[in-house]
């Protein structure tokens, strides 16, 4: 077996990560849900553990290619090392993307909430209907789209 992060398959990566989220690291990514918005209607609470587990594989998959950003954008001595920490950036983007996707249709499914085209994940992992002009609360407080 390879030892190299980067000789993984991209499913024996997704697998090792979502492998290595612990009770605490669920947790901690419920504190940083946002609480229900107004006009969001509650669906019901994610109480599978593996789900939850899939929601914080994604946001680690996520923190890491904005941390190779970082890298890339301020810290690579040169253009070629630019260029391998830019695909860096873009593998890591597609790993966080499956593990989104997968959570979000694992989500519906246990929620039964394939006719709901706008969801969303609160507080105490509830799951909501989102009207469909909504804004993200961060988009709005920014005046944003």
């Amino acid at each position: 077996m390879a030892t190299n992060l980067n000789e993984l398959s991209a499913f024996t990566e997704l697998s090792t990560a979502f492998e290595a989220v612990t009770d605490l690291d669920i947790e901690n990514a419920e504190r940083g849900l946002d609480p229900p918005v107004k006009g969001e209607s509650p669906i019901g609470v994610i109480h599978d553990a593996q789900i939850r587990r899939m929601y914080v594989t994604s946001r680690v998959f996520a923190h890491r290619a904005g941390s190779c950003m970082l890298e890339s954008e301020f810290r690579a001595p040169s253009a070629d090392a630019k260029t391998k920490i830019d695909g860096e950036v873009a593998r890591l983007t597609a790993l966080a993307e499956l593990a989104k996707d997968f959570f979000w249709t694992c989500a519906k499914t246990e929620m039964g909430a394939w006719d709901s085209d706008t969801v969303g994940i609160r507080k105490g992992w509830m799951f909501v209907s989102r009207p469909k002009s909504s804004k993200h609360p961060l988009l709005a407080a920014l005046g944003l789209k």
